[in-house]
């Protein structure tokens, strides 16, 4: 008979009789690492076909490519301690937690979930910088929308400080990467701020910067001489980052929720997976226009040769309507 780490908690006296051993034992780690490694393969295929359409049909490899292929690599740890925290159980319901895990997985929990989402943080930031390079290339021979750019960057940067203090300087004495639970004992001894107000401020900056990124393409359609088939080409290859906004304000919300739930780490896994889709559907989206002309030569079968696709030719070709002026069609794009 093997003798589970809930069992040997039963048996050493540690858990409640009001704590079932069914109870602790419940999981919903399977699913949590089934999506977080479906997101990032699917992630992979997207940021890949990029750059092999980026480097071979277009000949040209940018910034905004090699933000996406740095986001993805940076992209790894976040998953490897993701799966590291469903290991060790961080993902199951609180009484596991206090009652079943060890003090070293304990502190290994308190650790690796800081240092977890700092990565997170810097991929989102460098996914983000991704998609604004990718616009620069686009229009930064618009006035507008070139200062445009340039504060949205620097709200990206700056917003990005607070984010990454916050998990760095969430107690006083400053514990490092460890954050006590109640349970603990050196949680008397430390002044924390609780963790659904750290994540709260970081998942609303989060939102904030996923809304400000990829509201700035509707005003570029809006801006742009084209036709309307030609918008609603362009709006499909560019504007699929909409969808990011819902899955960050998912977090938010979910966020929201479990900072008043006692078993709030039985959200924790949800919450794992809802991120890496985040950092996933973002490089996704920010990739689809790379991907555009490998689906016009091999899909359409189009002859890229004649066409305008490099982002010199990109530049020469988009105009912008001036305020008061009148709606002209450029079939350029």
């Amino acid at each position: 008979m093997v003798i589970t780490v809930v069992d040997a908690a039963i048996a050493a006296g540690r858990v409640p009789n009001n704590t079932s051993a069914d109870y602790l034992n419940e999981s919903r780690d399977r699913e949590t690492i089934i999506i977080i490694f479906f997101v990032y393969g699917l992630t992979f295929v997207f940021v890949n076909f990029r750059i092999w359409s980026r480097v071979f049909l277009i000949k040209r490899f940018g910034l905004d490519d090699g933000l996406a292929v740095l986001s993805l690599i940076l992209t790894i740890p976040f998953l490897v301690i993701s799966y590291k925290l469903t290991e060790i159980g961080s993902t199951r319901h609180y009484a596991y937690l206090q009652y079943v895990m060890s003090e070293d997985d304990v502190g290994h929990n308190q650790s690796w979930d800081v240092l977890g989402h700092i990565f997170y943080t810097t991929v989102m930031l460098l996914c983000r910088l991704s998609g604004l390079a990718f616009y620069y290339d686009i229009c930064s021979s618009h006035p507008g929308f070139l200062l445009s750019m340039k504060i949205l960057a620097g709200i990206l940067v700056t917003t990005y400080i607070p984010q990454l203090f916050v998990f760095i300087f969430h107690c006083v004495p400053i514990s490092g990467l460890r954050w006590p639970y109640e349970f603990q004992p050196e949680w008397a001894a430390t002044r924390c701020i609780p963790w659904g107000v750290v994540y709260r401020i970081n998942s609303s900056l989060s939102f904030v910067c996923d809304v400000l990124l990829f509201i700035l393409p509707v005003s570029m359609l809006h801006s742009l001489y084209l036709s309307r088939r030609r918008k609603i080409q362009l709006a499909c290859v560019i504007l699929p980052g909409i969808f990011v906004i819902g899955i960050s304000a998912a977090r938010l919300i979910l966020i929201t929720q479990c900072q008043w739930d006692a078993d709030h780490s039985w959200e924790y896994g949800p919450l794992l997976a809802v991120e890496v889709s985040e950092i996933g559907f973002t490089l996704i989206a920010l990739s689809i226009p790379g991907i555009k002309p490998l689906f016009d030569k091999m899909v359409l079968h189009k002859d890229l040769h004649g066409s305008s696709w490099s982002i010199s030719q990109r530049r020469r070709i988009i105009t912008f309507r001036p305020r008061g002026s009148k709606k002209r069609h450029h079939e350029g794009v």
